[in-house]
């Protein structure tokens, strides 16, 4: 017998989506805190008391009272389970009647394909079944889409696998410019929240000023999917370092102009390397 219970604790919801394959950090309870223009409701489904489903819904204020509910990957379930998808879909709908939700958008971790760049691979079987167990349940497919205007997040994700010699892959000139920045001294590592600090130490600010400066920059500037916020980053820092100041100086069309060529050659540069900025 399945039914399903509104406001399961984070660790409850966070356990069960860590021992899914579809995990994503954008079903996890801390996501919906990043999320803070938006309300949150985590929603479990059981049967005979297991629980086999759940959903991080966010909520958005919408005018006149209304809502809109967005699942970003998720529902986490057992999609070939058509019986499991029109409980949890429909209990979805119940739950968006009490928020007087207009729709709910829901963008479960399914892999229409995976494949190396190359490769030509069938579509997967389990994904069709899913989407047609959806549809069965009363979802809107919005199909094979193109472009990133038409889905939320964008259907097509590049993924560089580590290996022991992963650098045998790159392209002759991606190889070519490692070896050049290295001869240049330029050392490399993953970066975290950390180094934060290092940039506030180099610019000048102190740590909360710095990510409040770079706040609205993620997604392409806000999510409008434009210029990469890393690309806006490394400007933001380049004219903090290299910048000019000063409207009224006598040379300060040739410091513009200068500014604005090494802006251009670093956005030439990341270009180079990821395609687009």
């Amino acid at each position: 017998m399945y039914s399903y219970k509104i406001g399961i604790s984070a660790e409850e919801h966070d356990q069960f989506a860590k021992a899914s394959d579809q995990t994503n950090l954008l079903q996890s309870s801390n996501w919906a805190k990043i999320k803070d223009n938006w309300d949150n409701e985590r929603l479990g489904f059981y049967k005979d008391g297991q629980l086999v489903a759940s959903a991080s819904v966010l909520i958005k204020s919408l005018p006149l009272g209304f809502t809109m509910l967005y699942i970003p990957r998720g529902p986490i379930m057992d999609y070939s389970d058509k019986e499991l998808v029109a409980f949890v879909i429909n209990s979805l709908k119940k739950f968006g009647k009490t928020k007087r939700a207009l729709f709910i958008k829901i963008d479960p971790a399914l892999l229409l394909k995976q494949y190396k760049i190359g490769e030509n691979v069938e579509e997967n079987a389990e994904t069709l079944t899913a989407i047609e167990n959806l549809k069965a349940a009363g979802c809107e497919w919005t199909g094979r889409t193109t472009t990133i205007a038409e889905s939320i997040q964008p259907r097509y994700q590049a993924n560089v696998y580590t290996q022991e010699d992963m650098t045998a892959t790159f392209p002759k000139h991606t190889k070519r410019l490692m070896k050049d920045a290295i001869h240049r001294g330029v050392i490399t590592s993953r970066g975290s929240i950390d180094d934060v600090k290092a940039f506030a130490d180099v610019t000048g600010f102190d740590g909360e000023a710095a990510m409040r400066l770079c706040s609205s920059f993620g997604g392409g500037m806000g999510r409008l999917r434009e210029v990469c916020g890393a690309v806006s980053g490394m400007f933001i820092v380049e004219g903090l370092l290299e910048g000019y100041f000063d409207p009224t100086e006598q040379d300060a069309q040739a410091q513009k102009a200068a500014h604005y060529a090494r802006i251009q050659e670093l956005a030439r540069r990341f270009k180079e390397r990821s395609a687009s900025i």
